[in-house]
């Protein structure tokens, strides 16, 4: 704030003369500000990242659609309804995370200012307008981080209609700060709403192979012999009667029962079923372990954007490892996730 009343008008003074003290901040001031270049990089490979994640994730669930068309009925529609809900829930954060990369794409391209300057200081109060808009919708799925973040919707609305030039851009800076950060760690919570919402999807896809699956009926029903023949076998008289087997026809049976039962799951049709089930878990898996990552680097994200802010006040290097190595850490699960071989 101090290195800003140093080049701030006070008093009165003519329009002529506010903006070519405010062109002066810009081709000069600006280029002193901190390089906030890391910050704006950390941002968007969390927009893409996650924007893939959802994409690989719709993508799967058509798959396994596919891949089951022949055993279960209407796999295909059903598979294409579950993948156009998972779109639709994936959409709306999305777009809010398109705005967060575009809000520090804005303040970023600050420090390069040039001759375009003050341009570039109106597009940080624009960013933020876009930002508030994509907040200013349904989440489907949402609860109570939903709700938090359509509120501050109106107070990023609010502070993106006042004034952006290079004489105010601190002053709208520091207004923005606590709201921004409450945006990221709402968006952290809602993602606690996604995975839910992925969790119900996957039970929803399991629940529907299974009702399908007579081989699984055989399985399960081979397992429950099983384990009341393992039980028989603890109370077995050495000597059988005609009434009541003796512990050697207990141990048949039981190794008659586990024969049965491996070459159930060896048989195509359980193996078709166990596959498929594995891909659905795989799926979701995959989706939660990015959503993890995504909220650690939310929760980074809120606290670089007050160092940032910290950074432009007092013009010092901000420390930005933390964000930069769990934005590495994202993209680093989102990698492995794509080199391990679907089972």
């Amino acid at each position: 704030m101090k290195s800003l009343r140093l080049i701030t008008p006070f008093g009165r003074r003519s329009l002529a003369a506010t903006a070519a003290l405010g062109t002066a901040f810009v081709l000069s001031g600006c280029h002193s500000l901190p390089d906030m270049q890391p910050f704006a990089d950390a941002t968007s490979k969390l927009r893409h990242t996650f924007a893939s994640s959802g994409n690989d994730a719709v993508s799967q669930v058509t798959l396994i659609g596919e891949q089951n068309s022949a055993t279960v009925p209407n796999a295909r529609d059903i598979a294409r309804n579950l993948a156009k809900e998972l779109a639709t829930d994936w959409e709306a954060r999305n777009k809010a995370m398109e705005a967060l990369d575009g809000y520090a794409a804005a303040l970023s391209s600050v420090v390069q200012a040039g001759n375009e300057g003050a341009k570039s200081v109106q597009a940080v109060g624009a960013a933020a307008g876009k930002l508030a808009a994509s907040l200013n919708v349904a989440f489907p799925g949402g609860g109570e981080a939903a709700s938090s973040l359509t509120q501050l919707a109106g107070d990023l609305f609010a502070i993106a209609a006042r004034e952006w030039a290079a004489h105010v851009l601190i002053d709208r800076l520091t207004e923005l700060d606590p709201k921004i950060q409450q945006v990221a760690v709402g968006l952290a919570a809602d993602l606690g709403n996604l995975k839910n919402i992925a969790w119900a999807s996957k039970s929803q896809a399991l629940g529907t192979l299974a009702a399908h699956s007579d081989d699984l009926v055989r399985v399960n029903d081979l397992i429950k012999k099983r384990k009341e023949a393992a039980a028989g076998i603890l109370h077995a008289p050495l000597v059988g009667s005609n009434t009541e087997p003796g512990l050697s026809d207990r141990l048949k049976l039981l190794r008659d029962i586990n024969e049965t039962l491996d070459l159930e799951i060896k048989a195509p049709g359980y193996s078709d079923y166990a596959r498929s089930v594995a891909n659905i878990e795989k799926t979701y898996q995959d989706q939660a372990a990015v959503m993890d990552q995504a909220v650690l680097l939310l929760h980074a994200w809120a606290g670089a954007h007050h160092q940032m802010l910290l950074a432009i006040q007092k013009k010092r290097s901000p420390s930005l490892q933390e964000l930069t190595q769990v934005a590495s850490d994202l993209q680093e699960v989102y990698k492995l996730i794509h080199t391990k071989a679907t089972p």
